[in-house]
């Protein structure tokens, strides 16, 4: 969420009545500072703290995800073995987020759908 400028896109764009929650660590702006930056935004965001490895042990239920973390290989395959019954059912991941060790690295593809579903490709 960082400074929760992509949060303040997100809510933006879901219907009125939605609520979005966002987790995050709050290492590089506090909850008050983020829900400043939200504006008229910020009614419609539930900010709670937690990390994305604590998360992923017991994932709630969503119908749309976003992360936006270091997305390494090994992350992108825990989010997938902890998500993919809902992924399955409909529910959507939406990965952003980099390291500098990854950007010189090939890309790789998670298949979500089809035959593929939940394999790692090139």
């Amino acid at each position: 969420c960082l400074y929760g400028w992509s949060t303040a896109i997100i809510a933006r764009a879901i219907p009125p009545k939605t609520r979005l929650r966002v987790y995050d660590t709050f290492q590089r702006a506090s909850p008050d500072t983020v829900k400043a930056n939200l504006g008229e935004m910020a009614a419609r965001v539930i900010l709670q703290y937690t990390n994305i490895w604590h998360w992923l042990r017991e994932p709630e239920p969503f119908d749309f995800i976003y992360i936006d973390v270091n997305n390494t290989e090994l992350l992108i395959k825990e989010v997938w073995s902890a998500t993919h019954r809902q992924i399955s059912s409909g529910a959507v991941v939406l990965f952003e987020g980099s390291t500098r060790m990854r950007l010189n690295l090939p890309h790789k593809k998670l298949v979500l759908s089809g035959p593929g579903l939940g394999q790692l490709l090139p």
